[in-house]
């Protein structure tokens, strides 16, 4: 028994590396397994945003350029599926700040695409106050409208 005290004591240092070496593995690969799983999810959100567009006649002015949201206001359904795209992209961007998401090179580009749609445009300069600092910065200089502040 005291052999393997003193064995012990004699290779603590190298024991608590060893621990230590396989800990790190073990988080990494968890790290790993977790973003995969985060990269599936904004995945699948992705797919059930654009399926729901597909499947809901009622969203066909999103995209028409023509609309004078002045005059024919987004409606209710318009409202809620905007907010929906930006709550995903808000959630992308916040993964992407955490270091467990990478956005897309061209989210940016995605982004200022969608909200040069007037629908779209009108949505965001109604619920633009209640996000974040951080994300009303990275929204308005992907869209490409930097509002000074009053």
């Amino acid at each position: 028994m005291g052999q393997l005290v003193r064995w012990f004591f004699d290779q603590y240092g190298q024991i608590i590396e060893s621990c230590g070496i396989i800990a790190a593995l073990a988080y990494r690969a968890d790290m790993r397994t977790r973003k995969a799983d985060i990269l599936i999810r904004i995945t699948e959100g992705h797919r059930q945003i654009w399926t729901f567009y597909e499947q809901t006649p009622e969203l066909s002015r999103i995209f028409n350029s023509s609309i004078d949201v002045k005059t024919a206001p987004p409606t209710a359904k318009e409202l809620r599926f905007v907010q929906f795209v930006i709550n995903h992209i808000v959630i992308t961007f916040k993964s992407d700040k955490m270091g467990i998401y990478r956005q897309p090179e061209a989210l940016e580009e995605d982004i200022r695409d969608f909200f040069s749609w007037p629908v779209p445009r009108e949505t965001w300069n109604r619920v633009r106050r209640f996000q974040d600092a951080d994300v009303i910065k990275f929204f308005e200089k992907a869209i490409g409208t930097r509002r000074k502040k009053a």
